[in-house]
């Protein structure tokens, strides 16, 4: 099964999401791909290792996420069954510290992109871990100004903003959070302003 994995994601990267080759891999796939622990596995594995550098395996990830919640809204055995293997093979890395903790704000915001709840492993602050010391933050203003950017790139416009801001901070506590909009709204930019005009936070979207 870690084959066929490896044959969705390569397919994902030669053709593109939308392209015909990929939607017809995918349906075939996508059922042995939630049903199969080493499968999930090695998808994990993957996101781990290349979000930034080749995000076709956050991509597919996203997408099983999203069949997993449709799975259990119907009843069927896959969706849960992905969940808990994910949630295992994220636990695992996480606890072999292979797993950056930025990272997990990120793999945090595909669950909410899906509408799933975060699972607590990917909290920044899980038991024992000192955010504080441990947890380097990003560069607040670049985050923005990517995010912005991206959006308008892609014909986007605040409501696309604010859900992937919505998405940026599903993995923070209330605390992070907080901190995270506060400084977000002394910031000079047109979606933040917009924002502040009608009363919108990621932490009361």
């Amino acid at each position: 099964m870690v084959k066929i994995a490896e044959s969705c994601l390569n397919v994902l990267y030669q053709h593109g999401l939308s392209s015909a080759q990929f939607q017809f891999y995918f349906e075939r796939a996508k059922n042995d791909l939630l049903a199969d622990d080493m499968a999930c596995d090695a998808i994990v594995a993957e996101v781990m290792q290349s979000m930034d550098d080749r995000p076709d395996a956050a991509t597919l990830f996203g997408l099983l996420l999203d069949e997993a919640r449709m799975g259990i809204e119907n009843d069927s055995p896959y969706g849960k069954a992905f969940l808990e293997n994910a949630q295992k093979a994220i636990k695992a890395r996480i606890a072999a510290d292979a797993f950056e903790p930025l990272r997990r704000l990120k793999i945090a915001g595909l669950y909410r992109r899906a509408g799933l709840p975060v699972p607590d492993i990917l909290m920044l602050d899980p038991e024992g871990e000192s955010a504080a010391d441990e947890i380097p933050m990003p560069d607040l203003d670049g985050v923005l100004a990517a995010l912005a950017a991206d959006v308008e790139a892609e014909g986007g416009g605040a409501y696309e903003f604010f859900s992937g801001l919505d998405e940026m901070t599903a993995g923070m506590p209330e605390e992070a959070k907080a901190g995270f909009i506060h400084h977000l709204m002394g910031l000079d930019n047109p979606f933040w302003s917009a924002a502040r005009s009608i009363g919108w936070c990621p932490a009361h979207h």
